[in-house]
C-alpha cells in the first residue's frame, strides 16, 4: 500500500511539472525513489514509476547534469526492457518516446545520440496513431521534429517541419471538433480585452 500511494503521489507531482504551477522536482524524485525501492523490478508498475522518475530527473536543476541524464537514461532503458510491446503497446510507445528524447538530449552529445533518439521515437510512433490518441501521437511527432531539427542532416529540416505541421494540423482541427461535439450549445464567455497582442 505504501509503494502504491507513493507511486500515485509521484505521478501527480510529475504531471504538475508540465503545468503553470509545478511541484518541486526534487520532491517528486524523493517520492518516486521511495516507491521504486519498494516495487519489484520487472513489473509494469515498476516501469511506470521508473518512467515518472526519469521525467522528474529531467526537470531538476540541482546536482550534476550528466549524473541526472545518466540516471534518467538508465531508468528508461530498464523500463523499456520491462514493457512488453504486444501486451502494453501504448505504454511501450510512451517509454520509447521518452527514452528517445532523453537519448537525444545527452549533455555534450552529437549526431549519433540524436540519431539513436530519433530511432526510438520512430519506433514508438509505430504504436501510436492520431485516431487512437491525438495528443500522444502529436507529442511524439513534436519530439521527433525537435531531434531532427537539432541533428540537421540533409532532409532533416524538411522532415522536422512536416512533423510540426502534421501535429499542429491534427491538434488544431481535432481539438476544435472535440469542443464542438461536447455540447450542442457552446457556453458564452465575454471576451477580455488585453493590452498585448499575439
Amino acid at each position: 500500500m505504501e509503494a502504491e500511494l507513493a507511486a500515485r503521489l509521484g505521478g501527480l507531482l510529475v504531471s504538475s511539472l508540465y503545468t503553470a504551477h509545478p511541484a518541486d522536482p526534487a520532491e517528486a524524485v524523493r517520492v518516486l525513489q521511495h516507491a521504486l525501492a519498494r516495487l519489484p523490478e520487472g513489473t509494469i508498475q515498476w516501469a511506470e514509476v521508473a518512467t515518472h522518475l526519469a521525467s522528474a530527473q529531467y526537470f531538476r536543476d540541482d546536482g550534476d547534469q550528466i549524473e541526472r541524464w545518466e540516471s534518467a537514461r538508465d531508468l528508461l532503458a530498464r523500463a523499456a526492457a520491462t514493457v512488453d510491446r504486444r501486451a502494453h503497446g501504448e505504454f511501450w510507445a510512451r517509454v520509447q518516446t521518452n527514452y528517445g528524447l532523453v537519448l537525444g538530449q545527452r549533455p555534450g552529445g552529437g549526431p549519433a545520440d540524436l540519431t539513436l533518439g530519433i530511432e526510438h521515437i520512430q519506433a514508438g510512433l509505430g504504436d501510436r496513431s492520431p485516431e487512437r490518441n491525438r495528443v500522444d501521437w502529436a507529442y511524439s511527432l513534436i519530439n521527433l521534429g525537435l531531434l531532427l531539427f537539432r541533428r540537421g542532416e540533409p532532409g532533416d529540416l524538411e522532415r522536422a517541419e512536416r512533423c510540426y505541421r502534421d501535429a499542429l494540423g491534427r491538434l488544431r482541427g481535432g481539438l476544435l471538433n472535440e469542443y464542438r461535439t461536447m455540447s450542442p450549445e457552446l457556453p458564452h464567455h465575454p471576451q477580455e480585452k488585453s493590452s498585448s497582442t499575439l
